[in-house]
This record gives C-alpha cells, structure tokens and sequence, in this order.
C-alpha cells in the first residue's frame, strides 16, 4: 500500500539517488515502488529473457522499453505526481505499481500493513491510503509540532474490490 499526504509540495527529487525497478524471475521488484517526481527511475531487467516494460501513466504519459538481456538498464523520471500500473507485455502476470510524490511525506507498508513517515511539519493534513485492488481511503490528520501520531488506516474485508 502507498501511505501518503495529499497537498503539500516540496521541492522535487532530481538530486535524489535513483530509484531502482527490477525484473528477476519474471517478477517486478519490488511491487510497489514509492519515489519523487523528477527523481530517477532505473529500470533493469536481471532476467536473461525478453521482457517489454509497458509504463501505463495517465499523467505523464505511457512508455514501452524492451529489454532483451539480464543487466540492460534504461533511466527515466515522471515530473508530475500519480500512481500508476507497469506491467510486461510478454509475461502479463508481471505487474509493479509505481507513486510518484510531489512531496517526502510517503511511505509504502510494509507485508504486514505497517508504515512510518518521519519528519512532518505541524498542520492539517489529508493522509491517503492506496491500495492496489481495494482502491483507497483518507482521513484527516493533524500534527503538533514534534508529535508522533498512530494511525490505523484498515479495509473493511467484506468491502467489494475496486477494480483497479
């Protein structure tokens, strides 16, 4: 699940390091992969098979990059924020899900649901909750200065699926 505060910009990651998605055992590595916009995203693939990454973004537009040997890279960056599908047009089953963020207020859980998100400055805020097929929910937060918050952000589990 992507975890993350809806609103506020700051700056953008183009002096970060570089995020990295990889492809091993016909598999996205990882799943879910949270970066900044304009941050680098290199894409490699480990695998010594064909694979077509197919970036579905809405937003900052759709890419196809085929890879065709274990080692090839390609860099890329998405400029504006949103939350999009990558999959391989050769093997349908790999999918990675990739948030781009406008600001360092994210987090992506960990398997057990589990997220922390350091360093937010006191206000109101909109806290977002992603979640690949359940869709998402928000809720309304407000911080102190220097306070820690626990939130429990959960899906109803007899709740429908989103259909993403």
């Amino acid at each position: 699940c992507f975890v993350y505060l809806k609103g506020p910009r700051a700056g953008h990651g183009s002096s970060m390091p570089s995020a990295l998605l990889d492809q091993v055992n016909c598999q996205y590595e990882p799943h879910v992969l949270a970066l900044r916009t304009n941050q680098p995203l290199v894409i490699r693939s480990s695998d010594a098979t064909l694979h077509d990454v197919h970036v579905q973004s809405q937003i900052n537009g759709t890419a196809n990059y085929a890879m065709t040997h274990a080692g090839q890279e390609c860099t890329t960056h998405f400029a504006y924020p949103e939350i999009f599908r990558i999959g391989c047009d050769v093997h349908p089953w790999m999918t990675a899900w990739v948030g781009v963020f406008d600001n360092p207020w994210f987090a992506v859980s960990d398997s057990s649901g589990h997220f922390e998100i350091k360093n937010i400055p006191a206000g109101k805020y909109t806290m977002i909750l992603w979640q690949e097929r359940l869709g998402q929910q928000q809720r309304a937060i407000t911080l102190a200065e220097h306070q820690a918050l626990n939130v429990d952000l959960s899906y109803d589990p007899g709740a429908s699926l989103a259909g993403n």
